[in-house]
Order: structure tokens, then C-alpha cells, then sequence
């Protein structure tokens, strides 16, 4: 009602756009509470006496249009600002039918915290320390029109105007822990109370911060810290001449990680945050190292140490290699003398296809009498070689219990990796052709052959990881056995290499259990005839053992079957005096007997399964007749197998 009065008496016209109603007397009038507040509290207006319907416009800017008014006044008689600053408040209000308007001016004072950090440096003068305090202002603190601190020395609060805001600095003459207060403040008494910045500064001798390791890591690098305890130290890294900030900290004892180093040398430096110029480590720079395999041979380079910040290498370069597979710790393989050595061969044992790890590391003291270890990234290569690889001089082939032949090389010195080429003949004069291969074993099983068949013949060729191959190995034979007789025979071929058979050894199995029966050291011989008055087993299983000082070789299974014997007379006397009184016959090998006698006209007149019984001549219990008598003999051996015997014998009286 108050702003519709307001309007209606000023009228429309052009006076009302871009007009400042605080120009001319407007006939209106208010007070306010206090003339200057600080932030955050509210400013209070009261209208004059005889004034109605008043409203206002707390952040009048003096051009607004009455349409902006009318958006813009509000009836509260107190506002709160968001930021510091001076602000005219204008009154609209009513007197009587006549609108009239007043304004006022009101100074919002700031009570935010003053941020800042510090440095401790030493005194310039030689005596006590200085701290500079270093502030960052914003739009609202740059508006106090000092500064105060309270130091911690129980020397009371000093001020300082804002214009010396980048030069506020205190010396102390005792070390010590100091708890300071810093707060802005204003000439002329407001009566806010500003927050407080209040920090502890540790006002101490500084030791220099070191860096105690630089380790390269492939693209980056690893620095390790050395600083006084309570101290945060920045990584500075160097830019062309001068050395840059990287924003990454640490304190004393961890360590700083920075990527991106890539293979070029890079130089750091460690800086105290908040120190002085004299807080600065030793520069100390990363080495970087490469290496070449050439034959038998891996040459090591790299550009001598570039630091600035030393003074001595306390014990020179050192190279340490890792050979691929190896356990524990790597071996240091030189230390060449002098800072400026750049190169280095390696011929130490350098074999085809393994791969070789290097690390080069420099101990050196910095100019300020610090011991500091650089370390490069390690460089690894393939070791190569245009020599042959010695060819195999101890092979022993052999039939394995499962029938298979196995090729087992037991050359000593063998290298760390190597492939084994295996080359098979049916003879030792060849031709050998390749049939398989084994990498890094000294057992070759060849699935392809019977080794109860024959024997085969075997050579063996090295081939190192560079592709380079040996001479051939003198061939091995296996021992095949069989029969080629009445009795059992193998072949003679050694199946060493070096050195022939000291002698050959018969092992006998029995068949039914497939135990070891009986061993039979036989010699030289290769050939075996069973006893053959032994008839405690028809069938017997057989192996040779050959013997060499450089171990030992044995064939394939082979079973002899002896067949089953019947040995028949053809006539026989049974007159009493002792000589062939009975027709016996005789047989090895029979398990099952039976013999029947039969007359001239086939009427069977004597029957028995006694192989020992045998015929008296006697028919009923009287004398058969002489003449000749058929028999029919039915056998069975002690493999099973059935075998019938016909014929005639002779009775003589």
C-alpha cells in the first residue's frame, strides 16, 4: 500500500527511470540501530515519527526504474548482507496522501579468518630466526585496513598496515614451539571481533633435506627422504636451468614417486615448504643405462653421472646382473674406478637365449657431506653366441618297464637351456633321420617303435636358443632279445656311448607271479640255452641287463616256451630180470597222463594216468602173448594244450 502511495504521487513520467531518489530531499526519513556492522549481523532501521506505509530497498543502487522498486523494497526494518561493504538502504513511505523517500548509508565490516603460511629462515643478521608470514587474501579480508599478530613471546600484539601485507616479519632469539595469532582489523573501533589464525611454529636449526636414494623405475623414479622431523619437503624437479615445483611432498623417512621420466636424465631437488633459499637439498640427477648383446658378450653403456651436487664417489659405479632363473640376491660383476668410465663388456659365461639383467648404481657424497645412492632402471638382454654347442658324449639308451625306449642323455655341464634333437636308425651305420625333440630334458621317450620287434639306433644333436647345433652323438643301440635258436639270443650293439658292455646279465621272471626268478651273469656272450633238465616251469619270461662303468641298459621282456616232450620205446621184455620189464614212457612238461593199450583186434586190454606205472605185459593176470600191441597216449602240458601220441610196441618174451 505504502509503495502503490509512493508511485502514484511521483507520477509516471520520464523523471522516474534512471532517477536517484537520494539526491534530492524526499521528505521521508529514518534512523538506524548503528551506523556500521559487521558481517553477519542484521542492520535495524526505525521510521521518523508521522510516517506510514514504509518499506525498503536494502541494496539501493540509485538508477533502478520504479518498476525495479516495486520488485526490489520490502517492509522488514532489518537485513541481513551476504558480503562486506558500504550499502544505501531507501526508505519508502507515505506522509498524509504525499509519498516521500529517505535513504541512509550502512558500512558492513568483515570478520573472516586471514589464511596464511610461513617460513623460518635465519636471522639475516647471524642471531635468531626470522619468520615471514605469507598471506593469501580474497575479495573480502583485502577490505581490513590492518593486520594484527601476536607472535607468542609474550611481547603483546603488533600491527601492521595492509599496504606492508607482503613484508610481515618477526625475529625470534630462542628456539621454541611459538603459538600464533594473526587477525585483521579496522581503524576505527566497529566492534566486531575478527576470527583468529592461529597456528604453532616450530622456530628450530634446520638441517638441510637429503635425498638419500634416487631410483629409476622404468618411466619414473623413486626418491627416498631424509628430512628434520616435522618438516614437509616439496620435490622439485629441473626444467632446463632452473628447478620447477612438482607439487609432491613428503616427510622425513618416505618417499616420493614422479612418472613420466622416461629414459632422459632427470635432476631433483627437495625444498622445505614454507623454508628459505638455504633450505634446498643437493641436486642429484638419475643414471641411465643400456646395454647391447653382442657375441659371448653383452657390452653396458652409459653418460657419466651429470649431477652437480657432489663432491666424491664414495665407492665408484657398481653393476650388479641377474641372469634369467636365478634365485637370490644379483651379482655384482664390476666396479668400474672412476666417474667418467661410461662403458663396460661383459664375458662373463654369456649364453645363447638367456636373457641377462643389469643395474648400474653410483654411492657419492653431496657437497654438503651427505652419502647418496643413485640407481638406474635395470636393462635386460638376450644372450647370443655364434659358437656350436659341444656335442653329447654320454647317452645311454634303454627298454623301460612299460615298453617304451627312452633316450637318456647324461652328459655333464649341461647348459641352462638347451633343445635336444633325437635322430633314430635301424642300424648304427644309419641313416639317421630326425623323428622328435625335447627342450631343456635329458629323457627322450620314442612312442614310434616295438621294441620287440628289433633293436633301433639313436643319435642325439644340441641345439642352443640361437639355433646353432652340435656335431652328432656317437649312436646307441637298444638290446633286442629273442630267439633265433632252441634257446634265447640279443644283439650286441652298445647301447652306450662312451665305452662298450662290461657284460651281460640274464634276468628270469616267473610268469605267473612276474617276479625276478633268478639272475644269470653271463659275459660277453649274447646267447642262452635253458637248462633243459630244469622242469619246475614250461614257460619262462626273460631280460638282459647290460652293464657299463657309465651305467646300465636293459632289453625288451621275451618269453621262451619250451614245447612238451613224449619219448615212447618200441619194445620191451617183461621176463623178470629187471632190464625193460614194463613199457614206460617218458615226457617233460606233462600235467595230465593217460595210455591205453589195445590188442591186435583193437579191444583196449590195459589203461593208466600213471606216468610211472607203465604195462607189465600182463592181460587179466596171465602173460599176454608176444607180438605187437597199439597204444593211443593223451597228454596234456602244463600250458594247457592237449597232445595224443599213436603207435605200436613190441611185447618180447
Amino acid at each position: 500500500m505504502a509503495l502503490f502511495v509512493f508511485l502514484m504521487s511521483i507520477g509516471t513520467g520520464n523523471q522516474t527511470f534512471g532517477q536517484n531518489l537520494c539526491n534530492t530531499p524526499g521528505g521521508g526519513g529514518f534512523t538506524l540501530a548503528a551506523p556500521s556492522i559487521c558481517l553477519g549481523k542484521s542492520v535495524v532501521v526505525t521510521p521518523d515519527a508521522g510516517l506510514a506505509n514504509d518499506s525498503y530497498v536494502y541494496l539501493y543502487d540509485g538508477v533502478a526504474s520504479v518498476s525495479a522498486l516495486a520488485a526490489q523494497a520490502i517492509t522488514n526494518r532489518g537485513f541481513q548482507y551476504a558480503q562486506p561493504g558500504s550499502y544505501t538502504i531507501l526508505q519508502l513511505a507515505s506522509k498524509g496522501a504525499t509519498g516521500v523517500t529517505a535513504c541512509q548509508v550502512v558500512t558492513v565490516y568483515p570478520t573472516s579468518k586471514l589464511e596464511y603460511t610461513y617460513q623460518i629462515c635465519p636471522s639475516p643478521t647471524g642471531a635468531g630466526y626470522t619468520v615471514k608470514l605469507n598471506f593469501t587474501l580474497d575479495a573480502i579480508t583485502k577490505t581490513y585496513d590492518r593486520i594484527e599478530v601476536n607472535w607468542g613471546d609474550g611481547q603483546g600484539v603488533k600491527s601492521y598496515p595492509m599496504s606492508s601485507v607482503g613484508n610481515i616479519s618477526y625475529t625470534y632469539t630462542n628456539p621454541g614451539n611459538y603459538l600464533v595469532q594473526v587477525n585483521g582489523a579496522f581503524n576505527v573501533n566497529v566492534g566486531c571481533i575478527t576470527e583468529k589464525n592461529i597456528q604453532s611454529i616450530p622456530v628450530r636449526p634446520k638441517d638441510k633435506p637429503v635425498i638419500t636414494t634416487l631410483t629409476s623405475t622404468g618411466a619414473g623414479a623413486k626418491i627416498d627422504v631424509q628430512a628434520t622431523p616435522g618438516d614437509v619437503v616439496e620435490l622439485l624437479q629441473k626444467n632446463g636451468a632452473t628447478f620447477q615445483p612438482t607439487g609432491l611432498t613428503a616427510t622425513n623417512g618416505a618417499s616420493i614417486s614422479v612418472s613420466g621420466t622416461g629414459g632422459a636424465t632427470q635432476c631433483f631437488q627437495l625444498q622445505v615448504k614454507g623454508g628459505c633459499a638455504t633450505e634446498l637439498s643437493d641436486e642429484v640427477c638419475t643414471l641411465n643405462l643400456s646395454a647391447v648383446a653382442g657375441n659371448q658378450q653383452n657390452t653396458l653403456t652409459w653418460q657419466p653421472y651429470e649431477g652437480k651436487g657432489y663432491v666424491a664417489f664414495a665407492s665408484g659405479y657398481s653393476i650388479s646382473r641377474t641372469d634369467n632363473g636365478a634365485t637370490g640376491a644379483p651379482s655384482q660383476i664390476t666396479t668400474p674406478s672412476t666417474v667418467s668410465t661410461k662403458q663396460l663388456v661383459d664375458n662373463n659365461g654369456i649364453q645363447c637365449g638367456v636373457q641377462y639383467c643389469y643395474t648400474l648404481q653410483a654411492r657419492m657424497l653431496t657437497v654438503s657431506g651427505f652419502p647418496t645412492t643413485v640407481i638406474s632402471s635395470p636393462v635386460c638382454v638376450t644372450g647370443q653366441s655364434a659358437a656350436l654347442p659341444a656335442a653329447p658324449t654320454n647317452l645311454q639308451v634303454s627298454v623301460a618297464d612299460n615298453g617304451q625306449i627312452e633316450v637318456r642323455n647324461v652328459t655333464a655341464g649341461l647348459p641352462t637351456s638347451f633343445t635336444m634333437l633325437v635322430l633314430r636308425a635301424d642300424s648304427p651305420a644309419g641313416p639317421f633321420q630326425q623323428i622328435g625333440s625335447v627342450s631343456n630334458s635329458t629323457v627322450f621317450k620314442d612312442p614310434g617303435v616295438n621294441p620287440n620287434d628289433r633293436s633301433y639306433c639313436y643319435q642325439i644333436v644340441f641345439q642352443n636358443n640361437c639355433g646353432n647345433v652340435s656335431t652328432p652323438s656317437k649312436p646307441v643301440c637298444s638290446v633286442w632279445l629273442g630267439s633265433l635258436s632252441t634257446g634265447i639270443d640279443w644283439t650286441a650293439d652298445s647301447p652306450f656311448t662312451p665305452g662298450t658292455v662290461s657284460r651281460y646279465v640274464l634276468e628270469i621272471y616267473d610268469t605267473g607271479t612276474n617276479t625276478l626268478y633268478k639272475e644269470i651273469p653271463l659275459g660277453g656272450n649274447t646267447h642262452y640255452e635253458p637248462d633243459p633238465n630244469d622242469q619246475s616251469t614250461q614257460t619262462f619270461r626273460y631280460r638282459i641287463r647290460a652293464e657299463s662303468a657309465t651305467g646300465e641298459s636293459t632289453s625288451n621282456y621275451f618269453e621262451l616256451k619250451r614245447n612238451a616232450s613224449i619219448f615212447v620205446p618200441t619194445a620191451f621184455t617183461p621176463n623178470g630180470d629187471g632190464q625193460n620189464d614194463r613199457f614206460l614212457v617218458l615226457g617233460t612238461f606233462l600235467d595230465n597222463f593217460e595210455m591205453i593199450i589195445y590188442s591186435r583186434w583193437g579191444d583196449p586190454i590195459y589203461q593208466t594216468t600213471s606216468l610211472t606205472e607203465g604195462w607189465d605185459g600182463n592181460v587179466g593176470g596171465q602173460q599176454a602173448p608176444a607180438g605187437t600191441y597199439a597204444y593211443r597216449i593223451n597228454v596234456r602240458d602244463k600250458d594247457g594244450q592237449q597232445i595224443v601220441k599213436r603207435g605200436t610196441i613190441t611185447l618180447l618174451r
